[in-house]
């Protein structure tokens, strides 16, 4: 029996942080790309990817902001999220489904949420998990998210399915 994961041969993880990354799984293969702000360049990777087949899924962090944001984070979070939306304009233009995965979401989904933990520990920790997880890929810090989101995505297509469903697009679900 085929299970959802055998559905998709690439899955790809965003996170579109300010030097945001996107890891890329092809059945046992993976790897990392560094998506900024520069859409051109995310179109194209989005394009490499996406060949037109219904084996394409991806998984993107939800950016949001909170009324506990000062000034400065609001406005840095602001220019994140607009940058989330420009990427998901850019894949339902390009009909590739995704899946929006708040951080709390898949931190708590691979047991690695710390509450009351500072910024520079957790980018460190998330690093040396993603690291240990993904040996044979080239991890950074910058990309380390980007493969735990993968890493989420990958569990819940194989444990999870009906909760993949339940957050896929509409007629997305009319493929399969």
């Amino acid at each position: 029996m085929e299970s959802l994961y055998d559905n998709y041969k690439t899955i790809m993880a965003i996170d579109p942080g300010a030097t945001g990354a996107a890891a890329v799984h092809q059945k046992g293969n993976n790897r990392a790309h560094k998506v900024d702000n520069d859409m051109e360049r995310f179109e194209l990777l989005i394009d490499l990817y996406n060949d037109g087949m219904q084996g394409f899924l991806v998984f993107i962090e939800d950016v949001k902001m909170w009324n506990s944001d000062n000034g400065f984070k609001k406005h840095a979070i602001s220019k994140l999220i607009l940058n989330a939306d420009r990427m998901k304009q850019i894949m339902i233009r390009k009909k590739v489904p995704f899946i929006e995965v708040s951080p709390r979401t898949w931190q708590t989904g691979l047991r690695i949420h710390q509450k009351g933990e500072e910024y520079a520990d957790r980018k460190e920790r998330f690093y040396q998990i993603a690291n240990k997880r993904f040996h044979s890929s080239k991890v950074l810090k910058y990309n380390a998210d980007a493969y735990l989101i993968l890493q989420f995505g990958l569990m819940k297509l194989q444990t999870d399915p009906d909760w993949v469903e339940e957050k896929l697009p509409e007629n997305e679900l009319k493929l399969f």
